[in-house]
């Protein structure tokens, strides 16, 4: 399904001439990314219409959730795979509670763009979720 998941979303956004026209950066390092996540509240979308701020170190990062200011860290990897295309990958969290999730991300330009959030299966989440929202590199 999260195959599938961004397979529709490259096939949407490139119908708007996006492909191309935009660089997604090498490295987040010493960046900040502002995400809004799209959709009502659910269980599987407890984040539906909140702003999250990642603030990222070399292999760290922190996140805040602006509208409750709830913070979290964790560390990351993250892979440019095309100029238009990249994702993240994350733990977040202790042994005890580990988080374990991914946004994919697709610019409309340098700085803009769409992501697919993909949570796998752990404590507290029965099934994947996935949501998509917009976001915001501020250099």
């Amino acid at each position: 399904m999260r195959r599938w998941g961004v397979f529709i979303l490259l096939m949407t956004f490139s119908d708007l001439g996006v492909a191309g026209k935009c660089q997604l950066p090498v490295s987040l390092n010493g960046l900040t990314l502002l995400i809004r996540v799209n959709g009502m509240y659910s269980p599987n979308n407890v984040l539906a219409d909140m702003v999250l701020e990642y603030v990222f170190e070399k292999k760290s990062y922190q996140v805040t959730i602006l509208n409750t200011k709830q913070s979290r860290s964790g560390i990351y990897q993250y892979r440019q795979l095309t100029p238009m295309l990249a994702r993240f990958s994350v733990l977040e969290g202790s042994k005890a509670k580990l988080t374990v999730y991914s946004n994919t991300f697709v610019c409309e330009t340098d700085t803009i763009g769409y992501t697919i959030f993909s949570q796998k299966k752990n404590e507290g989440v029965s099934d994947i979720r996935q949501n998509t929202g917009v976001f915001i590199i501020q250099k």
